[in-house]
């Protein structure tokens, strides 16, 4: 089973305001929308799990879990990880986010000895909004990106760490969810 780590991000009125908006200055580009009610940031994407993996990963994420206390962190402005040239993900960032990024860094660490291997890039913490496979007009693209720089959302507060199964169907990935612990540390 294809499985990942991460945090989930109830969408509040001005988020969704934001996705409605950029969804309507793109409207003709085939841009594909994440499910706004499944809205998460990963943490780590681990792909294929074998049953024991997923008993491997459920306990040290128990373990793990115990030492961090909930945290904040805030959205930031949109921005897009490009391919070859091409945009590919349309994403907000986070700022001030160190303790998101100390706790995808030991999830990952954590995860080395159950044959998962460590990112070699370091870690970006960014709510993925859209996908992109091409652009119609990658004018209109960078100019609604462009137009939430300066974006200010609320804080999101970070309580739970959850795990997750992916299965990808027709309309889209389907997450079943696999183990919700709260930070508690």
């Amino acid at each position: 089973m294809r499985t990942f780590i991460a945090i989930k991000l109830p969408p509040n009125a001005l988020l969704l305001q934001v996705i409605a908006d950029l969804k309507a200055q793109l409207v003709t580009e085939p841009v594909k929308w994440v499910n706004t009610n499944s809205l998460h940031l990963t943490l780590k994407f681990l792909g294929e799990t074998s049953p024991v993996q997923v008993a491997g990963v459920k306990a040290a994420l128990t373990g793990l879990a115990a030492s961090f206390k909930p945290f904040r962190i805030f959205p930031g402005s949109t921005g897009y990880f490009k391919s070859r040239g091409m945009p590919r993900v349309l994403y907000i960032s986070f700022i001030e986010a160190d303790p998101l990024v100390k706790l995808a860094g030991e999830i990952d660490r954590l995860l080395e000895p159950l044959g998962f291997e460590q990112e070699k890039r370091p870690y970006t913490p960014h709510l993925t909004l859209a996908r992109i496979k091409y652009l119609n007009n990658k004018e209109t693209f960078y100019k609604a990106a462009a137009g939430y720089k300066n974006l200010v959302l609320p804080a999101v507060t970070v309580g739970d760490v959850y795990y997750y199964q992916s299965t990808l169907t027709q309309s889209g990935p389907q997450y079943n969810e696999l183990l919700k612990l709260p930070l508690a540390g």
